[in-house]
C-alpha cells in the first residue's frame, strides 16, 4: 500500500506510507511536511491511497 501527499497540480509532495500491512485498521499521521522536511504552506492537497485492490483520492486542508 502506498500513501501519498499531492498538491492539486498532481505533483506529489510526501509518502507517507509504502509497505504491506497487516490486515485491519490502521493509523497515520501528516505533519504537514514534504520528504525534505520543508514545512509546507496552509492549501488544499490530494492523499492519495494506491493498494493492488484500490485507488482512492480524498482533499484535505492543511491549516498552519
Amino acid at each position: 500500500m502506498r500513501l501519498a501527499v499531492h498538491t492539486l497540480a498532481g505533483a506529489r509532495v510526501a509518502v507517507l506510507a509504502d509497505r504491506v500491512f497487516a490486515a485491519g485498521e490502521h493509523t497515520l499521521q501528516w505533519d504537514g511536511r514534504d520528504d525534505q522536511g520543508r514545512a509546507l504552506p496552509s492549501g488544499q492537497y490530494l492523499l492519495r491511497l494506491d493498494s493492488p485492490s484500490l485507488r482512492q483520492s480524498r482533499k484535505m486542508t492543511l491549516l498552519r
